[in-house]
């Protein structure tokens, strides 16, 4: 479900629909993700490349899903009011994330995640961008999209964005919505 709700706030994020708007409209919008990911951005780590990935290689145990002010979080309900004044509102999930072991060979594997699969593949941290970019060895679907029987691409890669790192803990960026086009974030805490 984590999967498909980030893949979905990407899309919804990333494509603006211009239906009925104004150029003005659009251009606000467009303003308004932006200086949204630049304050997101902000957050990320600055430590340098070859830190970040020495650091990662291991294996990283989920401990919990917390809140930017430290609070453990057993489940996440995403509500928030639509530009049309209706609610959005997802299913309550239970914050439990997969255990991820990068290797230096740069080959990570995802172990036990939520819908009992588990994805493998090739491993990039991009500095520029501060992410560590994750791409499948082979496209990874959840199993409630399959169920719906409707032919979809495969989603190529998944970004994961650091937002403290040490030899022993990881902090991750989990987004979600706030509102129709910002997001926040929880934080993902892991040890090795």
């Amino acid at each position: 479900m984590t999967k498909y709700l980030l893949f979905t706030l990407t899309l919804t994020l990333n494509i603006i629909v211009s239906f009925g708007q104004t150029k003005a409209e659009q251009d606000s919008i467009r303003n308004l993700l932006d200086n949204n990911f630049k304050k997101i951005d902000s957050y990320k780590t600055t430590l340098n490349k070859s830190t970040v990935e020495s650091y990662l290689i291991g294996t990283w145990k989920f401990v919990n899903l917390q809140t930017t002010e430290g609070k453990i979080l057993d489940s996440l309900k995403i509500q928030y009011y639509g530009s049309d004044g209706y609610l959005r509102s997802f299913k309550p999930e239970k914050a439990i994330r997969s255990d991820i072991k990068f290797s230096s060979d740069k080959r990570y594997v995802v172990f036990d995640n939520p819908q009992n699969e588990t994805s493998k593949g090739s491993w990039t941290y991009e500095f520029n961008n501060k992410r560590v970019l994750l791409t499948y060895d082979k496209p990874y679907i959840p199993n409630d999209i399959k169920k719906l029987g409707i032919p979809i691409p495969g989603i190529p890669s998944d970004n994961l964005y650091i937002y403290k790192i040490s030899k022993t803990e990881l902090f991750l960026i989990e987004l979600y919505p706030i509102s129709e086009y910002e997001q926040w974030f929880n934080l993902r805490y892991y040890k090795k």
